[in-house]
C-alpha cells in the first residue's frame, strides 16, 4: 500500500495501525511527486492519497495517472476526511483479496 500523507505524526500512526493488522506499507510519502518516484520499483497494490484544499484537481489527476501507468487503484480523500486506521485496513484487505 502507498499512503500519501503530509502530517508526519498521522503517517506514523497509520503505518503502525496497518502493521498491527498484518499489512505491509510499501511506501509512505508526504508529497505525490515523492510517491511517484518509488511506485515503479515498489509496485504497491493500492494507493491512498489525502489532499489539502486547493489541490483537489492535481490529486485526482495523480490518482488517474497511477491507475493508468501502473494499474494501481487509488483512493483520494479530502483533508477534512479521516484517513483512519479502519478505512486503511479495509482498503488493504480488499487489495489483498481479503474480505471482512
Amino acid at each position: 500500500m502507498l499512503i500519501v500523507e503530509d502530517d508526519a505524526v498521522v503517517a506514523i500512526e497509520r503505518r503502525q495501525g496497518l502493521a498491527r493488522s498484518g499489512h505491509y506499507l510499501t511506501l509512505l510519502a508526504d508529497r505525490v511527486a515523492q510517491a511517484f518516484r518509488g511506485v515503479s520499483e515498489l509496485r504497491p497494490e493500492v494507493a491512498c492519497l489525502r489532499i489539502t484544499a486547493g489541490k483537489q484537481a492535481q490529486a485526482i489527476q495523480r490518482a488517474h495517472d497511477l491507475r493508468e501507468a501502473y494499474r494501481i487503484p487509488a483512493l483520494v480523500l479530502c483533508a477534512g476526511e479521516d484517513l483512519g486506521e479502519r478505512v486503511l485496513r479495509e482498503v488493504a484487505d480488499h487489495a489483498a483479496g481479503r474480505t471482512r
